[in-house]
């Protein structure tokens, strides 16, 4: 039986680098395309019943990642952790330093291929069935690796690469046909304490957007009570020497829709029709609850059924009776169409 026979240094290469014609874009002259095959190690997930998860964390369990547990490039906690006994999982199943958890098995598009970085080495901490981590070779640097599996060309390669009609799984062979491109090592280190320096600027700039946005929010809120209060106007009532009550202005309201209401009743006696139904209120309601905030003194209180007439056709356009067109008569306002206090004219 003949020996197998060991391969060279140039055709090891040759099955390592990416042929020049697959490589998704040029990279300088010192770098170079890689399989991923090269660079890592496929670990599978812990497989577990039901039954076999412990309700108590304790020395002698161990937490077993989820997609859930990874959020925005991190490994996060839960509320609903799974933690199964530490004799379910094998040592090199517990997550190393540097190794990158993926989200291997989804019902959603957008979350598979997730990943996030391990920081430490873990002696307590695995991860499901549903993810894979890949555990770099020592001679990269963890972090330059770490950020090509956040890189938007992974997410469009893996995303595509995906198979399933209801459930999208990452096969193995995807993960290690990943083509990476590589600089040398001294390299590496530089572009991944930069990346973290920039990435770093990005957090403390999204962190101050969201205060601002939570500030914003707060100011506008203010505005609109004080507009609802009468502050904003306040000036402007003193330097007029009288101004209308709004009660007078009800009044004359609940007149006009007498007598429209009394001449529509005419009308329809005129042609035999049957007596019309009232659609607006013709007299002012008496509001019990006063308001919690003392109102101007011309304000007066009243409720939405007064001055507007309030109608719900929810789940209408779904029933058999309605064919909804693309370029009908009468257009339909849906949900989609009011958004942020604004209305969006759109189909989509």
């Amino acid at each position: 039986m003949s020996k197998k026979k060991n391969k060279t240094i140039e055709e090891l290469l040759d099955e390592a680098l990416v042929p020049e014609e697959e490589q998704p874009y040029d990279v300088p002259e010192n770098w170079v395309w890689v399989r991923n095959k090269f660079l890592s190690e496929v670990i599978r997930g812990v497989s577990y019943k039901k039954y076999q998860i412990e309700q108590n964390f304790s020395e002698d369990t161990c937490l077993v990642l989820r997609g859930g547990n990874i959020q925005e490039n991190h490994i996060v906690n839960q509320e609903d952790n799974v933690h199964l006994s530490r004799e379910l999982v094998k040592d090199y199943q517990l997550l190393k330093k540097n190794d990158v958890v993926i989200v291997s098995s989804t019902g959603s598009k957008k979350v598979i291929g997730k990943s996030a970085s391990s920081e430490v080495d873990y002696n307590n901490v695995s991860f499901g069935a549903f993810l894979t981590t890949l555990r770099p070779i020592q001679q990269l640097n963890g972090s330059f690796y770490s950020f090509y599996f956040q890189l938007p060309l992974y997410q469009h390669v893996i995303r595509n690469a995906s198979t399933g009609s209801n459930i999208n799984n990452i096969k193995k062979d995807h993960l290690l046909n990943l083509k990476i491109p590589l600089p040398p090592i001294n390299e590496q280190h530089r572009i991944a304490d930069k990346v973290e320096r920039l990435l770093d600027k990005v957090d403390q700039a999204k962190q101050l957007v969201e205060e601002a946005k939570e500030t914003f929010e707060l100011r506008r809120a203010a505005i609109l009570d004080k507009a609802f209060r009468g502050e904003l106007t306040k000036e402007w009532r003193e330097d007029k020497e009288k101004v209308k009550s709004t009660y007078d202005l009800l009044e004359e309201i609940a007149e006009f829709r007498r007598k429209d209401y009394k001449l529509k009743c005419e009308e329809a006696k005129i042609k035999k029709e049957r007596k019309p139904r009232k659609s607006f209120l013709d007299i002012i309601p008496v509001i019990e609850e006063k308001p919690k905030a003392k109102l101007p003194y011309n304000w007066y209180l009243t409720n939405i059924d007064f001055l507007g007439h309030v109608t719900k056709l929810a789940g209408f356009e779904y029933t058999k009776h309605i064919k909804l067109q693309e370029r009908g008569e009468v257009p339909v306002i849906r949900a989609q169409n009011v958004q942020m206090g604004k209305f969006f004219n759109t189909n989509h």
